[in-house]
């Protein structure tokens, strides 16, 4: 899916008071800063990830299947790395809605190493970071466990190997009480 995909599909399908932001390369710093606001005053995250298979490999997805307990690392398999993280944030303000998709696969791409390098790419590191580490914000997943351990599975970055994660509401949990 790339970039005017994306923005078709939220003009369309989500409701006009949230506000898309996909966070890849192309993203500059002042939209960046502007990230960092909403996430700084976020009272609520909400995760969820998106593996490459249902982007690039239609006939896979039906094969693929979250697993109950936290992902175990088999090979490393591009196959099914996630490739996306969407983050929906709630701030203080009511009126503000955000979406966060940070696109994975073309952050993290080790083969471009000039792009790791670079400020964008360690403000970009910095923001998963700080969602991640909230002090305050509640943070609301179907299985943010496995879906964290998936992510430090398939990327090598500090960002997913140094959460401190407080105020989790997990899913899962509420649905087998």
């Amino acid at each position: 899916m790339n970039a005017d995909e994306i923005r078709f599909l939220s003009y369309y399908l989500i409701p006009t008071d949230w506000k898309i932001h996909l966070i890849d390369p192309r993203t500059n710093e002042t939209q960046l800063e502007q990230i960092q606001q909403i996430i700084e005053n976020a009272q609520l995250f909400a995760f969820d990830t998106e593996t490459m298979p249902s982007f690039y490999h239609p006939n896979f997805r039906s094969n693929y299947t979250r697993h109950s307990t936290p992902y175990q690392c088999q090979s490393n398999s591009c196959v099914s790395k996630p490739s996306l993280l969407q983050v929906a944030v709630r701030s203080q303000n009511p009126n503000m809605k955000n979406v966060l998709l940070f696109d994975l696969q073309e952050v993290f791409v080790c083969s471009n190493m000039y792009f790791r390098e670079c400020s964008t790419s360690r403000m970009i590191h910095h923001l998963i970071q700080l969602i991640f580490n909230h002090p305050y914000a509640f943070k609301l997943s179907q299985s943010i466990f496995n879906d964290l351990a998936h992510l430090k599975c398939s990327y090598v970055e500090h960002c997913f190997h140094q959460p401190k994660l407080l105020h989790v509401i997990e899913l899962s949990d509420l649905y087998r009480k």
